[in-house]
Order: structure tokens, then C-alpha cells, then sequence
């Protein structure tokens, strides 16, 4: 909250300027979340600020995992999205 997402502009700025950028998973915090953390306003998505920045992007993507938390998948599962302009 104290930063204003400057980590992120910083990275949309890096990755329009080289063509490519490495993103770890990010989880995006509901309303709910956001209330209880007490952030002053919502968070956007990475993804979507990506896309936006770079008026389109793919995403390559592969499932988390955290030792002792069951997130459905046992094994990797890796896909890619193509998205134009934030959609």
C-alpha cells in the first residue's frame, strides 16, 4: 500500500522496454482481504496491468505449489494465455 504498486510499474516499464519480463505467481487480495489488511485501495492484477501496458502480452503459466497446503494438482500443469490490450 505504502509503495503504490511501484514494483509493478517498474516492471511494466522494464518489460516493455526489453520484450520480455519473468513474473512469479501473484495472488491478487479479494475485497475481503483487502478490508482486513486494512489497504487503502483495490489492487490490480499484474497480469492485467501487463497487458495494458503493453497493449497485449502472453502469459506463460504453471501451477503452484506449497508444501503441506493441498491446491488440487499433483503435478505440474503449465498453459499460456494471449491477451490484447487488458482483456
Amino acid at each position: 500500500d505504502q509503495t503504490e504498486d511501484r514494483v509493478l510499474h517498474h516492471a511494466v516499464e522494464a518489460g516493455a522496454r526489453i520484450g520480455a519480463i519473468f513474473k512469479e505467481p501473484t495472488v491478487t487480495p479479494t475485497e475481503v482481504q483487502r478490508r482486513a489488511k486494512r489497504l487503502r485501495t483495490p489492487l490490480c492484477s499484474p497480469n492485467g496491468a501487463m497487458c495494458r501496458g503493453w497493449n497485449g502480452v502472453t502469459i506463460s503459466h504453471d501451477t503452484m505449489h506449497i508444501d503441506g497446503i493441498d491446491l488440487g494438482y499433483r503435478r505440474p500443469v503449465y498453459f499460456l494465455t494471449t491477451r490484447r490490450g487488458g482483456r
